[in-house]
């Protein structure tokens, strides 16, 4: 049915968009800290980038001036297929402290066969 009416991938399928409470909970059990990358492959409206982003904020309160910027440019990437949920995720991400001008951590793509382009090393979500 959808390739017979060459719809994109995103018509043919129905969302389910993760509750804050599961995203608080996997960034919990994952343990961000300054320094590292995280991303999601899935990453929808950017719940679970925006739970990773407060929790490294909260459990590290003393950040440095370029710990700060790495954490507001370069620390969160995500990939989101459907390209209205990654224009929600784009506004939602600087309206949280992510992204610049300079850096944008969303990407409109397949996941899987766009990932070593953007990434060499990171923790991973879902």
């Amino acid at each position: 049915m959808c390739g017979e009416n060459k719809k994109i991938l995103s018509d043919c399928f129905t969302y389910a968009f993760v509750p804050q409470l599961s995203n608080r909970g996997w960034v919990d059990a994952m343990a961000p800290k300054p320094g590292e990358t995280v991303c999601d492959p899935a990453c929808g409206t950017g719940g679970f980038l925006l739970a990773a982003h407060d929790y490294v904020v909260k459990h590290d309160p003393r950040l440095t001036k370029d710990q700060r910027r790495k954490l507001k440019e370069g620390a969160f990437k995500g990939w989101e297929l459907v390209w209205a949920t990654a224009r929600l995720c784009a506004m939602n991400m600087p309206l949280h402290g992510i992204g610049s001008q300079d850096f944008e951590p969303i990407v409109v793509a397949e996941a899987v066969s766009s990932i070593g382009q953007h990434v060499s090393s990171a923790s991973w979500s879902h």
